[in-house]
């Protein structure tokens, strides 16, 4: 060997390297869905994204007839019809998504399989996943019991990583530390995954289940609400009203938790300080529960921005993935009270400069000096 190399085999980057000179990177882009108000927005869609393909050196090919617009469509197991009567016999239309019965089948026996199996196989949890996340669409509710399985599959990554990785050098006692903190964190949260496909299990079984969405929101202006979380000070968020373009839109002698454009706020109580502790992911998902809970009844309907300046929050809400297993407790309480009124909620990120006012609220001040704080007279 030459003089100076150590024994063994060479550093992975190097070896990725020699490997990149004689290999070819191909790019593959599998089932694109587009949908827009009438045929001619699908299809300036289509040419747009066709153009933009071949552009980056990538043919696309119309393979039976995919490209022609249609009102009602089946897409990898599930039924998109546009022109669904909203009632029997009604001249009112709307959208519904409805899941095949051979994909609620599909799906169900994969996860039945998982449950009496009491664990989650590493080479079959990233189809369950997908599959999973596909079905979310029309089970309401879905995506925030979802957040425990992303959490298990990212926990195996971790531990084939600490078995697998490059050598790092640490003593006896701190490798059986990680390699116990791993094995109790991922039966933990292997078991909370278990709790959810079971959750998942009964829904797809329970004969009420019609396997269909109907996208039935109102035409009015999006409900939004801006919150935030302070550290060990408390919690706030507050209503307000994008219909009107230059106005501030936030009614500043509004009660506390006024039925319509209200608002709240309070300092965190021993017990939330002590289970919360300084995980600010969960505490950021808090004043969107609490709003939630006090107007989900009013939500009916409706699609509701929640507004926040934390990533992860507006993340979690998204996509359905949060690290935290105590905002996943909050997840899946945001997704019963969705399916419980039929309300859309879609997370937004906001700016920390233009939370301002949520941001107050969390400091346990009221309305009036949230709103003076964020725009002073003569600021």
């Amino acid at each position: 060997p030459a003089y100076g190399r150590r024994k063994g085999p060479p550093p992975v980057d190097a070896a990725f390297a020699r490997w990149g000179r004689h290999t070819k990177s191909t790019a593959y882009v599998d089932d694109i869905a587009l949908a827009g108000p009438d045929r001619e927005a699908v299809e300036a869609a289509v040419e747009r994204l066709v153009a933009i393909l071949r552009r980056l050196g990538m043919p696309a090919k119309d393979k039976e007839d995919t490209w022609e617009p249609k009102q009602q469509q089946v897409f990898l197991g599930m039924e998109f019809d546009t022109v669904r009567e909203r009632t029997t016999g009604s001249e009112e239309r709307c959208v519904e998504i409805r899941m095949s019965p051979e994909y609620s089948k599909y799906l169900l026996s994969q996860i039945v399989a998982v449950i009496d199996a009491g664990c989650f196989d590493a080479g079959t949890i990233a189809t369950l996943v997908g599959c999973m996340g596909w079905a979310a669409m029309v089970m309401v509710g879905g995506r925030a019991r979802l957040c425990s399985i992303y959490a298990v599959k990212s926990a195996m990554r971790r531990r084939k990583e600490a078995r697998f990785g490059a050598e790092r050098p640490q003593n006896g006692s701190q490798a059986a530390r990680e390699a116990y903190y791993l094995a109790l964190t991922y039966q933990r949260t292997e078991a909370e995954a278990l709790d959810d496909l079971r959750w998942w299990a009964a829904k797809i079984a329970d004969p009420s289940w019609t396997g269909a969405r109907s996208v039935l929101f109102s035409a009015e202006e999006p409900i939004t609400i801006m919150s935030d979380a302070s550290g060990h000070l408390g919690w706030g968020y507050h209503h307000i009203d994008v219909s009107k373009p230059g106005k501030l839109g936030i009614d500043t002698s509004a009660p506390k938790c006024r039925n319509g454009h209200g608002w709240d706020c309070a300092p965190w109580t021993k017990e939330q300080d002590q289970a919360l502790g300084d995980d600010m992911l969960a505490k950021e998902m808090f004043p969107i529960l609490a709003a939630a809970r006090r107007y989900g009844a009013e939500w009916t309907g409706r699609i509701v921005v929640a507004g926040a300046d934390n990533t992860g929050a507006v993340y979690g809400i998204n996509a359905g993935r949060v690290h935290s297993h105590r905002a996943r407790g909050m997840m899946r309480e945001l997704g019963d009270l969705q399916q419980e009124h039929q309300f859309e909620l879609v997370g937004g990120w906001v700016p920390r400069e233009y939370n301002v006012v949520a941001d107050s609220l969390s400091r346990q001040m009221s309305l009036l000096e949230s709103v003076a704080t964020a725009f002073p007279v003569g600021g």
